[in-house]
């Protein structure tokens, strides 16, 4: 309170006056915006905020702290600054002056079809370094969206085999190996090679041709070969399972040709014997993660049974031939002794890439074993004694991996082994493939916006308030959100009987949900803004596949209980009046502010 004393006469008579003006101690006035309000970044991308404080006050704002809470709150967020946006020391802030800081964050963890929201407080004293708390706050958001497709590589190989057997003396120096032989043109059919005039200990020999015909380059390209039993091979190989390794393969350019030459021994089968080869590398994905490729070739050989020897023809189909990652695909395979005697002892090995999950197997088969060699499960079972003209049939469940790229094709490989007159004669075997069309599956992301109201405009300090507080969530998107929760986070002061977090099973696209929470103020409140949080955590797909978040604020000023008075006053008849007439006046006295204004005198 100013108090101030006119000490010079005044004459009534006269138009002299004194006016003098009565100013409230200085009160800072802490005034906080963050933009941009709203930006929508590419996952992966770095993501910036302008964070401007100004002192529009007269008086000093003390000791300043800064808590930006993006990646305080959201720990997929990367802080890129050089110092903490949590409990970040500003300090003073002298009256007129501004402050603007700029922060940082990185993206690549954050959850794609998200929209968060940043909050930024400023906390701050008035009058000193101790005095009256203020907390003002403001608000950005930033929606992440999906990175784009990558550009794929795609791995091709190709296997064939000579077409006829070759003398081991005429095979080419290990230095000149290169035109051999070449393949025609592999189109990935059921079409099987015979090589005629077969005897045993002769000599065939294979070439395999690895390609990258995609749009991206391939790291670390490792093939491997699966000679059917009984086939040794020559050269710098020495076992049925060969290992070549290529450190880089360029995009539509690499081309790398290698050959195996086998010695077929007597410990081969007559019949159908397949030789599978496999080729896989990694590329680089949009937020610069390695992911795999890979692909399969086969080549099929016929070695004539004799002929009271039993004969297996196998046939391996699929119950689909195009399938999306994530779904099951059924191998029905058929094993039909057409040959002149029983098949004695007759098993199977089948080999399934690593891109599918082993479920389930049913049918003619006992004594079912699951191997995990490395890069393939090899499933081997029994299907005992099978007479002429019997068959036997099975069906192999498989789940799609979710990591193959899109439009692959994945071989299967199946191999049955008989044996010709008791359970340990000379083997017989029949072999098949099948190829199935895999598309990378598209997800369906749904959209939920959050809405959230309350029933007071403010909160005073010394005074006890209710605050009924709505949450609305939607779903606008186009596709069901699953395993969703609702987490509300109340200001400091706050206190409720209710339930913060609500759980839902899902909510379809087009549907809406609505919750109800009442909250009460402490009286012993700080000045500034109460500042309620809402984050909503949800999936695309049911209990699996990468989170999503949306989130909302709602704001309520926090201010003293102190009176504002406005007087008006207004003549009610014509201003325009003669002398002696009565004048009229309407005085209104209204109180606009947050406290009762007492003895009130007019």
């Amino acid at each position: 309170i100013n108090k101030i004393t006119a000490n010079y006469p005044i004459d009534t008579s006269s138009n002299d006056s004194i006016t003098f003006t009565v100013k409230k101690a200085p009160q800072p006035n802490l005034v906080i915006t963050k933009t941009p309000k709203y930006q929508e970044i590419t996952k992966g991308n770095i993501v910036t905020f302008t964070i401007n404080i100004s002192n529009n006050g007269t008086g000093t704002a003390y000791n300043l702290t800064l808590n930006d809470t993006l990646a305080y709150d959201y720990p997929e967020f990367e802080n890129m600054n050089l110092t903490p946006t949590f409990n970040n020391t500003i300090g003073d802030l002298q009256p007129g002056n501004s402050t603007i800081i700029t922060v940082k964050f990185n993206t690549s963890n954050a959850y794609v079809n998200s929209n968060y929201t940043n909050v930024v407080k400023v906390v701050g004293h008035k009058d000193n370094e101790t005095g009256d708390i203020i907390l003002k706050t403001d608000t950005a958001n930033v929606f992440i969206n999906l990175p784009p497709e990558p550009s794929y590589p795609k791995l091709r190989i190709t296997k064939c085999v000579n077409t006829s057997p070759v003398n081991v003396n005429d095979l080419p120096s290990a230095t000149n190996w290169h035109n051999f032989f070449t393949c025609p043109q592999d189109d990935k059919s059921d079409s099987k090679i015979i090589i005629k005039n077969y005897s045993k200990n002769s000599t065939l020999c294979f070439r395999v041709t690895i390609e990258n015909i995609g749009n991206a380059n391939i790291y670390n390209v490792t093939f491997y070969d699966i000679l059917p039993k009984g086939f040794i091979p020559y050269n710098e190989y020495h076992n049925n399972r060969i290992n070549e390794k290529r450190e880089e393969m360029y995009s539509s350019a690499s081309v790398y040709s290698y050959y195996i030459c086998a010695n077929i021994t007597e410990n081969a089968s007559y019949g159908w014997n397949m030789n599978y080869v496999h080729t896989e590398g990694y590329y680089l994905n949009s937020t610069g993660g390695y992911e795999k490729t890979y692909d399969e070739g086969d080549v099929q050989m016929y070695i004539p049974e004799p002929p009271d020897y039993p004969k297996l023809n196998v046939t391996k189909t699929a119950n689909q031939s195009s399938v999306i990652t994530g779904e099951n695909v059924t191998f029905i395979i058929n094993v039909t002794n057409y040959g002149n005697s029983t098949s004695f002892n007759t098993t199977f090995e089948d080999i399934i890439n690593l891109n599918y999950t082993y479920i389930n197997i049913t049918g003619d088969i006992t004594n079912v074993i699951i191997n995990h060699p490395p890069n393939y499960t090899l499933i081997i079972g029994n299907l005992g004694d099978i007479s002429v003209n019997e068959s036997k049939t099975f069906n192999i469940i498989l789940t799609i991996g979710s990591t193959v790229q899109a439009m692959f094709l994945r071989a299967n490989v199946i191999t049955a082994y008989g044996h010709y007159n008791n359970a340990t004669g000379d083997v017989v075997s029949g072999t098949d493939d099948e190829w199935i069309n895999i598309t990378k599956k598209k997800i369906c992301y749904p959209t939920l916006s959050v809405i959230k109201t309350a029933d007071v405009l403010q909160i005073v300090i010394g005074e006890n308030t209710t605050i009924n507080y709505t949450i609305t969530l939607n779903n606008t998107g186009t596709c069901i959100a699953y395993n969703i929760t609702i987490k509300d986070t109340l200001p400091n002061g706050f206190t409720t009987n209710d339930n913060l977090t609500f759980y839902l099973d899902n909510l379809t696209n087009g549907s809406a949900v609505t919750y109800n929470i009442i909250v009460y103020s402490n009286i012993q409140m700080n000045e500034g803004d109460a500042l309620n949080k809402v984050d909503v955590e949800f999936r695309a797909e049911n209990m699996s596949g990468e989170k999503s978040r949306s989130s909302i604020t709602k704001t309520i000023p926090i201010v003293k209980k102190e009176p504002n008075l406005i007087v008006t006053k207004t003549p009610t008849n014509d201003v325009n009046i003669a002398v002696g007439d009565t004048i009229n006046f309407t005085i209104i006295v209204n109180n606009t502010g947050t406290g009762t204004a007492y003895n009130i005198t007019i």
